[in-house]
């Protein structure tokens, strides 16, 4: 016994010992580690491995809040509805705001109201009684269990007087408060057949039967009494409207109508013009602006042309801050003259001008930064001069044909202008002859040429004068035939590229382009002189093709002036070829002895000069002034 007990207490110590030393071992065993956390990306894709299932998240099942209820289906229809919306609301008469109810209790249905007549009857039930008894729909949307349906009901709406009222209401909405023109005062009402006759306590300015005549300044209130006569009953109404003065755009509009009266039916000039400074009726400042101040000043002064020309001069009428221009044009007929100084006296008139104008114009190009370029001109005069032009020469070589077309002209019937479209400020006369030369020569180049290009200092020659040159954009059209060109949508002529001499006028950054207008002119004047043509056979690039060329005289409305230029050195080189003219200055600080204003001092002023002109071995001295314009 004492051996089985001794036994058993050896197995529980061995027992313990190998519980110990197992506990020993967990204690010191590395606890695993959990992966951080990250969250994802939410620009990047989650891929789910297509061989591992993924089971849904199990969710909890929400257990009903027992302190909540919960509204079983409403067991009503809708027809049970519509009965009782028919039975309260439909045929009933309202005479005053109603509470049109959004929900029914007992139905369990929401309810929306939508009026047709929202003038008298709104949506939630604001009233305003019509002048007769009105039908009127409701509209009634019904929500019930989720779904809708719509109801029409019809209410009337009770009115609050007879149809005499309803003519009387109509007739006040027929007289507007103001009059600015005269209006048609009804004489009966469509629907009511009545008399209805005016009587206006002012009929100077408003008629009975509508007419106005505006006071230049004052409002007129006037009173029409109106009477009414419907099925036996009379009855009469006022109404108080204001005839308004007239506008200040009115009055020019007045003013307009005279000087119609005055220069419209004159077709042919003969004398001076009466030129109206004002219209004294309504205090109008009249000014005048001729496009032939050598032949027609602002004044009205004429002088007969060199040749037959069609002269035009704008009146502007300036009442307040309106203004309003009117245009009028005139056959102007040339005549010959027997003596040589009879013709120096004409050109002279041409040149001296009463009044040198300053202005403001714009050169445009499609360069970056320089697309509109503003640039004041001071003014000038022409001062004509009997030297020629000088031609510098860059004639180009015969290369690939895009340039030099080889192609011999049949004849020169025009001569074209053109400008650049390069307002660079490097893009003279000089950077165009190198840029065709560098075009003339690149074999793949652009089919494009000019026989001339001319800026402030320089006139290049690139091209024959009898060869064909590339710039008119219409192709191979020759004198005389017409097109319509289908790019510009323009009925065009023909005879630009075959039959033309092409000039390009630089429009560079920092030119003055009068100056350049006016070497130009002169270059025209001579060309038309070597191929016996006439002013008619100037033309702009825009009559070949109805391209916008020359663009910067086409925009700042300086064609005519252009072509003045041209008829003064024309004149000159022909009917006074053989005199010779030299100019001076006497305000030597602010005119040029070219005929350049170069210091405006801002104020207007007086500028003075001096031509001697010598003839056949005599020598006469002119003398002039001329008004320079206050600076703008």
């Amino acid at each position: 016994m004492k051996n089985i007990i001794k036994g058993l207490f050896l197995v529980f110590i061995l027992a313990f010992i190998i519980a110990l030393v197992g506990c020993g071992e967990e204690k010191n065993d590395p606890k695993p580690v959990d992966p951080p956390v990250v969250d994802p990306d939410p620009t990047d894709p989650v891929e789910q491995d297509p061989t591992t299932p993924v089971d849904p998240e199990p969710t909890e099942p929400v257990e009903p809040d027992p302190t909540t209820p919960v509204d079983p289906p409403s067991t009503y229809t809708f027809n049970d509805v519509e009965k009782y919306l028919r039975d309260n609301f439909d045929g009933i008469e309202i005479d005053k705001d109603i509470t049109f109810p959004d929900y029914l209790e007992e139905f369990k249905a929401e309810l929306i109201w939508e009026s047709g007549e929202d003038e008298y009857l709104t949506s939630d039930g604001k009233f305003t009684a019509p002048i007769l008894d009105l039908e009127n729909d409701l509209f009634v949307t019904i929500i019930l269990n989720g779904k809708e349906k719509e109801v029409d009901i019809t209410v009337t709406l009770k009115g609050w007087g007879t149809e005499m009222d309803v003519i009387k209401e109509w007739v006040k909405k027929e007289v507007p408060k103001t009059l600015t023109t005269s209006i048609r005062l009804p004489i009966t009402h469509n629907r009511y057949r009545s008399t209805i006759t005016w009587d206006s306590s002012d009929k100077e300015h408003l008629t009975n039967e509508g007419y106005i005549t505006k006071d230049p300044d004052n409002d007129i209130l006037v009173t029409l009494s109106c009477t009414i006569e419907y099925n036996g009953e009379v009855s009469q109404i006022e109404i108080q409207t204001t005839v308004l003065k007239l506008s200040d755009n009115e009055k020019n509009f007045e003013v307009k109508d005279w000087l119609d009266s005055k220069f419209s039916g004159i077709a042919e000039l003969e004398s001076d013009l009466d030129l109206p400074s004002s219209y004294p009726k309504y205090n109008a400042l009249i000014t005048w602006k001729s496009n032939s101040p050598g032949i027609l000043t602002e004044s009205g002064k004429y002088n007969v042309p060199i040749n037959d020309r069609v002269v035009s001069i704008v009146a502007t009428s300036k009442i307040g801050d309106s203004t309003i221009s009117v245009t009028y044009s005139f056959n102007a007929l040339g005549k010959a003259i027997t003596d040589v100084w009879e013709g120096v006296n004409k050109i002279l008139s041409y040149i001296a001008l009463e009044h040198i104008t300053n202005f403001t114009y714009y050169t445009y190009g499609g360069q970056e930064g320089y697309k509109k370029n503003a640039v004041l001109e001071y003014g000038y005069l022409l001062f004509y001069t009997e030297d020629k032009s000088v031609i510098t020469d860059r004639m180009l070589d015969y290369t690939y044909g895009h340039c030099r077309t080889g192609i011999k002209k049949t004849s020169t019937q025009y001569i074209v202008v053109h400008d650049t479209w390069n307002t660079s400020p490097s893009a003279d006369a000089l950077a165009h002859a190198n840029y065709l030369n560098n075009i003339n020569n690149d074999p793949n180049g652009d089919y494009v040429s000019w026989h001339f290009v001319i800026d402030e200092n320089y006139a290049v020659q690139q091209l024959p004068l009898d060869e064909v040159a590339y710039h008119a954009g219409d192709g191979s059209h020759v004198y005389g035939e017409t097109y319509y060109n289908d790019y510009y949508k323009y009925q065009s002529i023909g005879g630009g590229n075959r039959n033309g001499i092409g000039i390009e006028t630089c429009v560079n950054y920092g030119c003055n382009y009068t100056n350049v207008m006016r070497r130009c002119a002169k270059l025209v004047a001579e060309l038309l002189i070597d191929y016996n043509l006439g002013l008619d056979r100037v033309k702009q690039h825009h009559d070949f093709s109805g391209k916008n060329c020359p663009c910067v005289m086409r925009e700042n409305h300086r064609w005519e002036e252009f072509l003045n230029m041209v008829e003064i050195f024309y004149y000159g080189k022909t009917v006074l070829k053989d005199v010779t003219f030299k100019w001076t200055s006497l305000s030597p600080g602010i005119l040029d002895n070219e005929g350049h204003i170069i210091n405006h001092p801002g104020e207007e002023t007086v500028v003075r000069y001096k031509v001697d002109v010598t003839y056949n071995g005599e020598t006469r001295t002119f003398e002039f002034s001329s008004a320079l314009d206050k600076l703008n």
